[in-house]
This record gives structure tokens, sequence and C-alpha cells, in this order.
């Protein structure tokens, strides 16, 4: 019987999390403080030229294919003639992530919100880091900010669902992100995926008796 634990949720967790936020629009003391997420500068579109757009896609096809150097070094060449291009940094902060260097990810990814407070997925990644640095009020937070610009977004009902289950173990509440994940998985997520989660939907039946 597959039994959900914190080391498999968490591994699963990053693996979903990763393979859906390419942005295309030990004992861990150190606290996230929530403030630092909510000092942003207004957000203005960034205007890509031809050549600029040319690179963007080839760095987001190099996330896609594990080629990080290389999508890094394109990330970084682009951020520095526009400063202000939000999805670089969630990019790099999603390569980061990506290769475990938590602190890293979470100042490219504060560094992202800044410029676009309103990204789903920069909200949701940086979310994933502060659940990793076990910062659980900061992660539930902001998996309930990207809710709030999209309240269809998989992997925040996800997240929530995996922070109530394991960690804050309000069932109630867990169940119903399980729940939300599983409407909106069908032909989005792979079916082992959707079976997993409707697995641990059934166990929390018997955490909460």
């Amino acid at each position: 019987m597959l039994r959900l634990n914190a080391k498999l949720s968490d591994s699963l967790f990053r693996a979903l999390v990763l393979a859906f936020a390419i942005v295309a629009s030990g004992c861990v003391t150190k606290q996230v403080k929530q403030a630092e997420v909510e000092r942003v500068v207004e957000y203005r579109p960034v205007a890509l030229n031809e050549a600029q757009r040319g690179e963007y896609r080839l760095a987001l096809e190099d996330i896609k294919q594990s080629k990080f150097a290389s999508a890094k070094n394109r990330l970084q060449a682009l951020l520095k003639a526009l400063p202000n291009l939000a999805e670089g940094y969630i990019n790099l902060g999603l390569i980061e992530l990506k290769h475990g260097k938590l602190d890293d990810a979470l100042q490219l990814l504060q560094d992202g919100l800044r410029y676009n407070p309103k990204s789903v997925q920069g909200l949701v990644l940086l979310a994933q880091v502060q659940l990793e640095l076990r910062d659980y009020a900061s992660a539930e937070a902001n998996y309930i900010k990207a809710l709030s610009y999209d309240p269809t977004a998989l992997y925040a009902h996800y997240g929530l669902g995996v922070i109530y289950d394991l960690y804050l173990r309000d069932y109630e509440k867990a169940e119903a992100h399980y729940q939300r994940f599983l409407d909106y998985a069908s032909g989005v997520e792979s079916e082992q995926n959707i079976k997993r989660v409707q697995v641990w939907k059934k166990l929390l039946d018997r955490k909460a008796s």
C-alpha cells in the first residue's frame, strides 16, 4: 500500500512543479520573512525585441532539455539588457531550485516577484522553496496568493494539500485542495500522478479518525 510521507511528498512535489513551471510568459533554521515578498516595484510588462524574444525562447528550450548552464547564460545576458524582466529572474530561480540551491532560488524568485507580483508561477515556485526551508506559514500564504490570481492553479492546490496534510494536519483543508487538484488535473497531469493524489486523499480519512 502506498503511504504518504513527507519525504515522498516533497520529492514528488518538486518533480511536478519543475515539470510545470517553466515560465513562458539536515535542519533548516533560517526563516523567510513574508514582508520581503511584499516589497515589490510596480509591474511594467517588458517589451523584447525580435532578437531578445529569440534568445528567451532558446533559454526555455534549454531548460526543457535540462541544458541549464546554457539557459542560465542566456537569461543572465537578457537581464543585463532588461533588468526588469521578471520572467528572467523566475526562470533562473527555477534552475537554482532544480539544483537544490534554495537560498539562491529564494532571492531570484523574490527579485522576479518585485517586478511582477502577480506571477502565479513565481508565487508557486517561491512557496515551494519556502516549503523546503520549512517556512510553512510563508509557503501557505504564497500558495493562497497564487490562487487569488488564478483559482485553477494546479500546483498551488497541490502544495496547500501537502502543507495541510503533512505539516499543519488540517485534514479538512488538505482534502479540499487535493480535490481541487484532481478537478483540474484531468487532461493536464499524468494518470500516475492523479492516482497518487487520489490515494493520498483516501488516506486522510484514516488520519482524521
